[in-house]
């Protein structure tokens, strides 16, 4: 008898950090990000949650968070990682649903 391997073919989609970014800069046009320069944390936050995503689909919530913390260098409880833990689920979220 031979073992016989299937694979399965998943249509991963993956993240378009462009595409991420322009959706969150209109996002901080409209008010929803607060009066943090854009630059700054929400676009690394961004970016880091993107590179988490494509490097893992499955990627949860709190490995989102982690990612950005990491990515970022930030300190629990400061400003930044406060803005960075808000942001980095609902960059998640927003990438899933597309």
């Amino acid at each position: 008898m031979h073992a016989v391997s299937v694979h399965r073919h998943f249509d991963v989609q993956h993240a378009d950090v462009q595409s991420e970014l322009t959706y969150w800069r209109d996002q901080h046009r409209r008010g929803q990000l607060g009066y943090h320069p854009f630059d700054g944390i929400p676009e690394g936050t961004v970016r880091a949650v993107c590179k988490a995503y494509n490097a893992q689909a499955d990627l949860t919530e709190p490995q989102a968070i982690k990612a950005a913390r990491e990515a970022l260098c930030l300190t629990p409880g400061s400003t930044n990682a406060a803005l960075a833990d808000w942001l980095a689920p609902r960059c998640l979220r927003h990438l899933r649903s597309a």
